[in-house]
């Protein structure tokens, strides 16, 4: 039957792995959603990219399989939609199979400096690409 611990590991497998089955049905209407989104506001008021510029067209040439076009509009947002798609598949397969996900509890200082410096240096290339 399991632990608690081990219910709540195999329930969030169950979800990722959901959303990211359903996101993958979903990618014909990215496209279309895409029309519906706001321009950027700082890139408006500034004329630069904020960190999340191209984001939207990142995630719509993922959804036309174009994942050359797709890093080069936002390449942490594309690995990260990647990463986000490939491992809820494989928590939702674990959680079928009956193998609970381990949720992080704490982060240590090297992995959120390591976000950190993966956001900055993510921004620079934006600035030095799409500025």
């Amino acid at each position: 039957m399991g632990t608690v611990r081990d219910r709540a590991g195999r329930a969030l497998g169950f979800y990722w792995g959901a959303v990211a089955a359903a996101l993958l049905l979903l990618m014909p209407l990215a496209p279309e959603a895409a029309d519906a989104a706001p321009p950027c506001l700082f890139r408006s008021l500034t004329g630069f990219p904020c960190p999340t510029c191209g984001a939207t067209h990142a995630v719509v040439a993922l959804s036309q399989l174009h994942l050359a076009s797709a890093l080069g509009d936002n390449p942490l947002v594309a690995a990260g939609a990647i990463a986000f798609l490939l491992g809820g598949l494989a928590a939702g397969m674990a959680a079928l199979a009956g193998r609970p996900l381990r949720e992080p509890t704490s982060f240590s200082l090297r992995f959120r400096l390591a976000a950190a410096g993966a956001v900055l240096g993510n921004w620079a290339w934006l600035l030095a690409h799409r500025g």
